[in-house]
This record gives C-alpha cells, sequence and structure tokens, in this order.
C-alpha cells in the first residue's frame, strides 16, 4: 500500500542518520486516515531522535502541526521566500492539543492570506519583482514584516536543498521573462 511505502520511506531516511533529512510532499498521496498516522509517526520519530527536517507541503494544517518554522515561498518560477512564520506551539505535539490552540487560527488565517494574496497576484499577471542584493528579501513583503527576514543559514538550506535557485538565476539573466 501507499502508506506502507511511505513509512517504509521514512524509516529508511532515519535509518541513515543524515544531518537534514528532505521530504517533499511525503504524505499527499495517502488516505486521510493514513496520512494523520504517519504524521503522528514522524513526530514521534522526530521526538527521538531530533534531526532537522526541511518538508514541503501545500497543507496549511500540515505545516502548523509539524513545523517549527514555515518559509512560505513566493509564487512563479523566480519564487522567492516570502516571510518566515515561527509556530509556537510547545512540543511535544498533540494533534487536538495545537488545534484548540489560542494561537492556531490566527496563525492559520495568516497563511491562508498570505497564499491568498500570491494567487492574486498570479491571477492579475503581475510581473514578479527581481531580486537584487538578497535571493530571501522582497521589499513589499519584508517592510511589512520586518522581523521576519531569513537568516542566511535558512536561505542557504533553502537554496541548496529546493533547487529554486536555478530557476531564479533564469529569470535574472534575461528581464524579458519576468
Amino acid at each position: 500500500s501507499a502508506g506502507m511505502r511511505q513509512r517504509v520511506g521514512i524509516a529508511r531516511a532515519f535509518a541513515l542518520e543524515p544531518q537534514v533529512l528532505l521530504l517533499d510532499e511525503p504524505f499527499s498521496l495517502l488516505d486521510a486516515m493514513t496520512r494523520l498516522e504517519l504524521q503522528d509517526e514522524l513526530m514521534r520519530l522526530w521526538e527521538k531522535e531530533r534531526k532537522t527536517v526541511l518538508m514541503v507541503t501545500h497543507d496549511v494544517d500540515e505545516a502548523l502541526l509539524l513545523a517549527d518554522r514555515i518559509a512560505m515561498m513566493t509564487s512563479g518560477p523566480a519564487a522567492t521566500i516570502g516571510e518566515v512564520l515561527p509556530v509556537p506551539f510547545p512540543r511535544p505535539r498533540i494533534r487536538g492539543e495545537v488545534f484548540g490552540h489560542p494561537s492556531y487560527y490566527r496563525l492559520r488565517d495568516h497563511l491562508l492570506t498570505f497564499l491568498e494574496q500570491q494567487a492574486s497576484q498570479t491571477a492579475s499577471a503581475r510581473p514578479c519583482p527581481l531580486e537584487t542584493d538578497s535571493p530571501a528579501y522582497h521589499p513589499a513583503i519584508h517592510s511589512r514584516h520586518p522581523a521576519h527576514l531569513v537568516t542566511a543559514e535558512e536561505r542557504f538550506i533553502v537554496e541548496k536543498y529546493t533547487g529554486f535557485n536555478r530557476f531564479r538565476q533564469q529569470y535574472r539573466s534575461s528581464p524579458k521573462n519576468v
């Protein structure tokens, strides 16, 4: 089953004892119950091993449950880190306690608002501004959220392990492509 393959894949990844574990939509193809079980299993393994995990997900609730920080990406092939949102929920995390936390719906609304703004910018076909100095700096976003600037370490990890930097280079070299 897909759930069993995902369990084996996660177990194999932890067995290799990596310093950084990269997960790209690890639960996206699973049914709802298996997804919940594997999220809980990942949290249990993380509590035991305390590995650094970089996970890509489009599920806002999953991000709030699993993450300590959420790096929200801007839209398009020239995507950059738009904002980093710290997640304040204490660990170990229990799903019911996270969803019942007083900050949960405020954070969820913040994430959804960011995503809606990105979608509306894409839909209106406004060109994506090119970055000049820093790959993580976006003046329109950071002027509103100065506390969420991305550190050099975070920028390095995201660029190295997601590959989005190579796409941005393509769009920097040719302004017509924007």
